[in-house]
């Protein structure tokens, strides 16, 4: 949630870690189209927790509604 470096950097390690086996990635709802561009899919075995990290405030229950929306699509 609080990755400092770049973006195609974590996604890289992201996917490293699930082919070694990694029983969970996190990927953030903001990367996850980047994450799973080209077709990309998990290893078998491999789960994907979706997140989405606000630091400055907690959004209100319609916005929580339409970011669940948007990571079961």
């Amino acid at each position: 949630g609080n990755f400092n470096g770049e973006e195609e950097a974590r996604i890289q390690a992201l996917r490293l870690a699930a082919s070694l086996g990694a029983e969970y990635v996190d990927v953030e709802l903001l990367a996850a189209s980047r994450f799973f561009e080209g077709g990309y899919q998990l290893p078998a075995g491999t789960k994907c927790i979706m997140s989405n990290h606000d630091f400055e405030a907690t959004p209100s229950l319609d916005v929580l509604r339409c970011k669940i929306d948007a990571m079961w699509e």
